[in-house]
């Protein structure tokens, strides 16, 4: 404490923190000798990175999507909304909630909360309804 007040750093306002300082790896004496540097090993970070992508163990259901499924959800959106446009903009939450609610509830399949925000029309719906999804991983394959 008494080197920091004697050349002035509490007196200048500099802090040291993690911020200014920068950490530095000398090489050792015998090192020096050998002529070895210090590289950085492997990272977990990239596995962990890779898996994610992968989408390993996501809490999913299969799904097939049925012959008539266009159909149903045709039916669907007319009997919610009373048209079936598929240009129709779902921008009324409580619209968008009666059609994903009453989508569910006959298909049995639920839009997860990851791929909301992308369904804006009816159309995106159907998308998304016509989308089979297979929760084997490569390896399974």
């Amino acid at each position: 404490m008494a080197v920091f007040l004697r050349h002035g750093v509490f007196k200048t306002g500099q802090l040291i923190s993690s911020k200014n300082v920068v950490p530095r790896f000398y090489a050792t004496k015998a090192e020096k000798k050998k002529g070895v540097d210090r590289k950085v090993g492997p990272k977990i970070d990239s596995t962990v990175q890779s898996l994610a992508a992968k989408g390993f163990l996501r809490p999913q259901k299969d799904y097939t999507p049925p012959k008539d499924i266009k159909q149903l959800l045709d039916s669907i959106f007319q009997t919610v909304l009373g048209h079936a446009k598929e240009d129709f903009k779902l921008s009324d939450i409580s619209q968008k909630f009666q059609v994903f609610k009453a989508c569910y509830e006959k298909t049995g399949h639920s839009i997860p909360n990851s791929l909301l925000y992308g369904i804006e029309t009816l159309k995106d719906v159907k998308t998304f309804y016509l989308t089979p999804v297979d929760t084997r991983t490569p390896l399974d394959k």
